[in-house]
């Protein structure tokens, strides 16, 4: 955003996948957060169990807004049982605007990236996660 410039988010739209089965996720949990040298940092504002449309490709409606202003960054977890629904992952894009893709595996359950990391030394794949933030730019 330019110096100074402020969104009103009002929601997200999240481009994915189900894989090892065919979903459907219960639901979405969105966080915003402040940018930490290249990395996701403290989180800003969070929606839990956000109800979605459009099947693997998520689009929520936030309960309220979310002022963001900077830099910052946005995850989207979907929320499913693996044994019904297998996995959902978010799909990339080989362009990179700004910072790479981050993501993390809290607990290390995969053995991997507990903490927040670019997407190529967490999975091995460069690129940026495809989504659009609905809002106004003020």
């Amino acid at each position: 955003m330019k110096k100074g410039k402020v969104c009103n988010a009002t929601g997200l739209n999240v481009t994915g996948q189900y894989f090892n089965g065919s979903g459907p996720a219960r639901d979405v949990d969105v966080t915003f957060y402040k940018n930490s040298g290249g990395h996701p940092g403290a989180a800003t504002k969070a929606y839990a169990n956000l109800a979605y449309t459009n099947g693997a490709s998520f689009n929520v409606k936030f309960p309220s807004k979310a002022k963001l202003k900077g830099t910052n960054w946005v995850s989207a977890v979907a929320n499913l049982d693996f044994g019904a629904g297998g996995e959902w992952g978010w799909e990339v894009q080989s362009e990179i605007k700004g910072n790479e893709a981050n993501w993390q595996n809290p607990g290390g359950g995969f053995g991997l990236c507990p903490s927040w990391d670019t997407i190529t030394n967490c999975i091995g794949v460069s690129g940026d996660f495809m989504f659009d933030l609905v809002g106004k730019l003020k």
